[in-house]
């Protein structure tokens, strides 16, 4: 039996090498790390040898492999944001044109608005100014 200065818990094990310990019960049950179980007063608890985290660890500092990084902006995003400013500028160019349309629909209502005051100004001088009205038999019979 080897002296328990130089052996570690699975959980310890398990926190230097900054994964959980139901990896490393797995590792152990694989025949990746080799532990011994050893009966405790606390039941059975596996210990495993420091020098065998490195074998596991590998050259990864938390005991894992680097995921690839992703590439940097790929041509097809690059093609993507070029679109999208194309499109921005078509919808500026047309948001113009529709500001200048309304602008000259605005000022031809302004012109419609004058020449019909200028109609009805005409009508009125065109027609008769209306007659007086008679004395009805109704104002006659009360003196109004």
């Amino acid at each position: 039996m080897s002296n328990q200065a130089d052996r570690i818990t699975l959980s310890e094990a398990a926190k230097r090498i900054s994964v959980n310990p139901a990896t490393v019960r797995r590792w152990i049950k694989a025949g990746k790390l080799p532990a011994t179980l050893e009966r405790t007063d606390r039941g059975e608890t596996y210990f495993i040898n420091p020098a065998d985290l490195d074998t596991i660890r590998g050259a990864s500092p938390a005991g894992r492999t680097e995921r690839p990084r992703p590439p940097a902006l790929s041509e097809d995003l690059a093609a993507i944001k070029d679109a999208q400013a194309a499109i921005l500028d078509q919808m500026r160019a047309n948001s113009e044109a529709q500001e200048q349309r309304i602008r000259s629909l605005e000022a031809e209502l302004h012109d419609t608005r004058a020449q019909l005051s200028q109609f009805q100004d005409q009508m009125m001088k065109a027609l008769p100014a209306p007659a007086k009205p008679s004395s009805s038999w109704f104002a006659r019979l009360f003196g109004r």
